[in-house]
């Protein structure tokens, strides 16, 4: 405390917290300890030091690496609080640790097994957390492990730690930094520090594994494996020398497993060592489970140059192994050296990527055999994972013809689902969000085309981005059983992607992959994780879905990328937005007018300005340019369900209802899980008055699509429609449960309540629709309300106001038929129907079923109408 007194900050504030003790420093700032005066805590402030705050490019890096420890929110890891700046010092609040380092508690003989696991465990899971999203500490030691009073372990000291991704894009060719003892220079600490870090060359995770490994090293014995008189002494020993045995440094040996696993840890080759922190949290977890177990064999002390774990699983005597566990016969050959001569060796591997404390996995045993006459066969055996193989129904469809019936019940839907929750943007450039969005909208696309599993649709599981709830809490909400889940960062035309496969009820990673290229090799990654995660998943890939996955079309990385910006645009739902997506497109076109995708895109634009309710274009305009690129995309590649959607609803709009039928089934049937086929094929068939078959479709898209606003509220709508109007405002009210302010719930709900003659709530439930809804279909309803309450003076300055609206801007003509109806104006309203014909607005769609138009059904009119539209059958 003395010298904290004595340092000319100790005592100050910045903003609401108070300076009270410096704990530390070094080449990324001061460390101190302050009181936030607002909540009545202590906390640790580090301060950037000036030269990083003068250095635009490393003040941005700092920014962006707290953001991404920040939202780690793991145990064991501290906690990152805020970014804040007070008079031009930006400074990072965390958590204050109040408790002992590990450095403090480990005895000069090193600690006992269980207490050095009991230890180890969390610090190697907080390490496995970083890793999943992409941050590399590259300073691992004891004094940056902290154990709280309770026992609770915490891996501080970030400072100089690096977004993998980070280091990548930087590090393309060897990295040219010199390692120097100079104060403020080195990276890391030395002792501490891997191989690649000592020769200045791009590091990944597992130079955080080399560092564990040291640790663990001195936990176990009380001495660091690596010893010199000097640096230069020190540098030699750990590029060149074996850490000595356990044996010598005490009297007896803790585990010969242990001291297994901690030598593959000190591998001088990064190949040799644990691949991630998830496997070796694995190995201690089985060792804590089991410590009386066999030791491994001097095999593994010694592991040989085995294949990068990311590679495709072959299937055997029907399990799907896990891509880190596959490999061919010649490569394992080649991997150890062996021939068909030698003599068979069992390698035994950590189970991959499971730890204790809800990672635990599976061991898996690689076993080299001779083969007769035919060199070597790796045969793989895995101990039986907790439940059987999932039996799933035949594939429902109607590929012999329109006369089967369409799979819309549930039971239909594969049994294995899965989520793929928004990839992590680490670029550290909001401004690349579209990237991370478009990239997992394509993994979902491309798992879709796997038919025997059932994928949740994109609306449901943004609602997860930047989510911090567990994995098993997700599943759940979502009703699926794994869950995909990864980071992707982007630096000029280069993407570093890391992906892994959580099996929800077990909470433990069955599959993981790391993705590092350029734009342009993207496309080869998302056909591969479809694969590679259906396998995981222990699911079949049948020869029409790998057809569908290889017919997936590569463009140029500028082409791709300005696609990617405009789908970021089409899924803001805006008419603004959407008219914008319609340049990009063209541009795109007219880069690569082949481009199936983008005609599907474009398409897809044009549906939505013209789609009832929110239409902001006359539907003879926009459903024809919708239909023309339905049609386009269809030609180009007639395997995209989304274009078969898009056509579907295009079509109504020339009212070829059998037309438009088999549209919405074939999307169905190209791709099961297209939760918007069924949302569009229930508006038509409640067009055709098939409530009970429009009903069973929408509680199908919800189970594809469970949070998605537009599918609660069809259901709402579905209900409205059959006349139930009980059961229309119990889904609309589910929808605002889900969606609290969603305008279409609000509408919904005010809607049904006005059919129930409920007058007073529905106009606040509308009035609340519009302020945040569009405004001419929501006043419409407003003023149809007022018009059934008595109210007509009002409902005419509605009218009036909808009027004006329609001098400046687009307004469905059967917005205002429908107004003009409820307030007994007959012929008015039927001069507006007579446009609406003319124009092909989409809200004819209901005609049939719409009890808007219940004064009018009786008039001969009407009849016209129905029969115009092709509704009266």
């Amino acid at each position: 405390m003395n010298q904290a007194l004595s340092d000319p900050l100790a005592g100050s504030a910045l903003h609401h917290y108070q300076l009270l003790e410096k704990l530390g420093s070094g080449g990324m700032g001061q460390v101190w300890l302050a009181l936030d005066r607002r909540l009545g805590r202590r906390v640790a402030i580090k301060l950037l030091p000036p030269d990083v705050v003068a250095d635009g490019p490393r003040r941005k890096r700092f920014e962006r690496e707290s953001r991404a420890l920040a939202a780690l929110n793991h145990a064991n890891i501290v906690t990152i609080h805020s970014i804040e700046e007070a008079d031009g010092q930006p400074f990072l609040v965390m958590e204050w640790i109040e408790g002992k380092s590990l450095e403090d508690l480990i005895p000069l003989d090193g600690l006992p097994l269980e207490r050095c696991l009991e230890l180890a465990i969390p610090m190697v899971d907080a390490m496995a957390q970083a890793h999943r999203a992409g941050i590399v500490h590259r300073d691992l030691k004891p004094a940056n492990v902290m154990v709280r009073d309770d026992g609770v372990v915490k891996v501080v000291d970030f400072g100089i730690s690096k977004m993998e991704e980070v280091t990548v894009a930087e590090g393309f060719l060897p990295a040219s930094t010199e390692f120097k003892t100079a104060e403020g220079i080195a990276v890391g600490t030395l002792p501490y520090m891997s191989p690649q870090q000592l020769e200045g060359r791009a590091v990944d995770a597992r130079s955080d594994i080399f560092s564990l490994g040291v640790v663990l090293y001195e936990m176990a014995t009380g001495r660091r494996p690596f010893e010199g008189e000097s640096s230069a002494s020190l540098i030699t020993a750990i590029l060149r020398d074996p850490p000595p045995p356990f044996s010598r440094l005490r009297g007896t040996v803790a585990s010969a497993r242990l001291e297994a696993i901690v030598l593959r840890c000190l591998a001088k080759d990064p190949a040799r060592r644990y691949q991630s922190a998830e496997e070796l949290a694995g190995a201690l977890g089985e060792l804590r489970r089991d410590p009386t177990s066999p030791a491994l064999s001097a095999l593994d002390m010694t592991l040989p140059d085995l294949p990068s774990p990311v590679l495709s699983a072959p299937t055997l005597t029907g399990w799907s192994l896990p891509a880190n566990a596959s490999a061919t016969a010649s490569s394992a050959a080649r991997a150890t050296g062996a021939s068909a001569a030698g003599p068979s060796v069992a390698h035994t591997v950590a189970p991959p990527y499971g730890s204790a404390g809800g990672r635990s996995g599976r061991l898996w045993r690689w076993a080299v055999l001779p083969a007769l006459g035919a060199g070597l066969a790796l045969a793989l055996v895995t101990v039986a994972r907790r439940e059987a193989p999932v039996e799933l129904s035949p594939d429902a469809g109607f590929r012999g013809g329109p006369e089967l019936a369409l799979p819309v019940s549930t039971t239909a839907l594969p049994a294995v689902a899965v989520a793929v929750l928004p990839l992590a943007n680490l670029s550290g450039d909001p401004g690349q969000e579209y990237f991370s969005d478009g990239t997992t909208e394509a993994v979902i696309t491309n798992l879709a085309k796997i038919s025997g599993l059932r994928v949740t649709s994109r609306t449901s599981v943004m609602r997860f981005k930047g989510s911090r709830s567990p994995l098993p809490q997700i599943a759940r909400e979502l009703g699926v059983s794994y869950v995909l889940e990864g980071s992707l960062a982007k630096m000029a035309d280069q993407v570093v992607i890391t992906a892994q496969l959580v099996d929800a009820a077990t909470d433990s990673v069955v599959w993981s992959d790391r993705f590092q290229g350029g734009v342009r090799d993207i496309f080869t990654f998302q056909d591969k994780v479809a694969e590679e995660v259906a396998q995981a998943a222990r699911v079949q890939i049948t020869g029409d879905d790998r057809s569908r996955l290889q017919q997936g079309q590569a463009v140029r990385p500028e082409t791709y990328e300005l696609y990617l910006k405009a789908r970021f645009l089409i899924n803001q739902r805006t008419p603004e937005a959407l008219r914008e997506a319609l340049g990009r497109l063209d541009e795109v076109l007219k880069q690569e007018p082949g481009y199936a995708l983008a005609w599907a895109a474009k398409a897809e634009c044009y549906a939505h300005l013209v789609s009832p309710g929110l239409a902001s274009m006359p539907a003879r305009e926009g459903g024809a340019q919708a239909r023309k690129a339905a049609a386009r995309a269809i030609e180009l590649d007639p395997n995209l369900s989304d274009a078969h959607v898009v056509l579907g609803f295009a079509t109504t709009e020339s009212w070829e209802w059998a037309a438009a039928e088999r549209s919405f089934r074939r999307a169905i049937e190209l791709n099961p899980s297209n939760a918007d086929a069924y949302l569009k094929y229930a508006f038509y068939l409640t067009a055709m008055g098939r409530h009970a078959e429009a009903i069973k479709a929408l509680e199908t898209a919800k189970r594809l699509d469970p949070l998605s606003p537009a599918v609660n509220q069809a259901l709402a709508a579905g209900h409205r429609f059959a006349g139930d109007h009980d059961r229309a405002v119990a889904a609309a009210r589910a929808t605002l449960d889900i969606h609290p302010g969603f305008w279409l719930g609000h509408f919904l709900l005010g809607t049904s309540y006005s059919s129930q003659g409920r007058f007073a709530e529905a106009d606040a439930e509308l009035r609340r629709a519009l302020e945040k809804g569009p405004g001419p279909v929501i006043l419409g309803a407003i003023g149809r309300n007022q018009a059934r309450w008595g109210k007509a003076a009002e409902a005419r300055k509605v009218l009036a106001e909808l009027e004006e609206k329609k001098r400046t801007g687009y307004v469905a003509p059967t917005v205002l038929a429908k107004l003009h109806f409820a307030l007994g104006e007959t012929d008015q309203g039927f001069t507006w129907m007579q446009k609406a014909l003319e124009e092909r607005d989409q809200g004819l769609m209901f005609l049939r079923v719409d009890s808007d138009y219940a004064a009018v059904r009786s008039d001969p009119r009407f009849a016209r109408l129905l029969k115009e539209v092709g509704l009266n059958g």
